[in-house]
């Protein structure tokens, strides 16, 4: 069961590979209408701060000031994003995830988020998988395989004509392909 859980999370994370660049053009385009705006002047400078910032120490300082001193603001968003982009570059799987829940609570197909929820999985899970940790990852990962837009037309062997057996078959194997693949003898 364990092995299905990160065989559905291998298989998305190498979708992100692929189909990134297409899918995430546009991503972070705002609605049309309403821009947002800053509350003043000082959260302006500390958010150009923080996007010019590249020591992601002192960057999760000042985005745990701007949280601190505008805890509400029309950047909610691009700032769990940063957080989640600074948790990432300081290999803090823990904080990455929860922060990767909070943005999917809003918005349950945010790339990003999806992606780093699937990656940091096998990390926060050890050597002792628990259901407690594999869940996120795996809903992760069919929510990440069910926005794709080619996710239904694998590359995979079962794709590439093999029946269901033969692709069991194989997995049972460790991925050997028999010297005579339809007599199924080696």
């Amino acid at each position: 069961m364990w092995n299905k859980r990160l065989k559905h999370l291998l298989q998305a994370a190498a979708l992100v590979g692929m189909l990134a660049p297409s899918w995430m053009a546009g991503q972070d385009q705002p609605a049309a209408g309403k821009q947002p705006q800053y509350k003043d002047q000082a959260e302006f400078t500390l958010y150009d701060s923080i996007l010019k910032d590249t020591n992601p120490k002192t960057k999760l300082e000042k985005l745990q000031e701007w949280q601190t001193k505008y805890a509400t603001t029309d950047f909610e968003k691009p700032r769990k994003q940063l957080f989640l982009d600074t948790y990432v570059k300081l290999n803090q799987p823990k904080e990455a995830v929860a922060e990767a829940k909070q943005i999917l609570a809003g918005d349950p197909k945010d790339f990003t988020s999806l992606y780093y929820t699937m990656y940091f999985t096998r990390a926060l899970a050890g050597d002792k998988p628990t259901p407690e940790v594999l869940d996120p990852g795996e809903k992760a990962a069919t929510a990440f395989l069910e926005g794709c837009p080619r996710a239904g037309r694998s590359a995979g062997p079962h794709h590439a004509g093999m029946d269901r057996d033969a692709t069991q078959e194989l997995g049972r194997r460790g991925g050997r392909i028999p010297k005579n693949a339809a007599t199924g003898s080696q």
